[in-house]
């Protein structure tokens, strides 16, 4: 095998490997089930950290990753597991 395979191998190692952390860390925000991550995950998630984020903000937050796709009158939609991943890429993680 020959240097540049060998890194091949290393990078398609990494992107599998941060697949499954960002699928993982996804199913942390929906308490394991498919999803999409919701207002009430992120509000769970905040108070179990302790942390005081107003509703508007976690309200953005949901918008920003879902590209201002909004669900059912004044909802703000959900973050599926592509936008989760999308996120994850802009903050520069890579994956396959």
């Amino acid at each position: 095998m020959s240097r540049s395979d060998e890194e091949d191998d290393d990078e398609d190692f990494q992107a599998e490997s941060n697949a499954e952390e960002v699928s993982a860390a996804y199913k942390l925000f929906t308490h394991g089930a498919a999803g999409p991550i919701t207002l009430g995950h992120l509000r769970r998630v905040a108070k179990e950290l302790r942390e005081d984020v107003p509703d508007e903000v976690l309200k953005d937050m949901i918008i920003e990753a879902n590209g201002g796709v909004k669900g059912q009158e004044k909802d703000v939609g959900g973050v599926s597991l592509e936008d989760f991943e999308s996120v994850m890429k802009r903050a520069g993680l890579s994956f396959g």
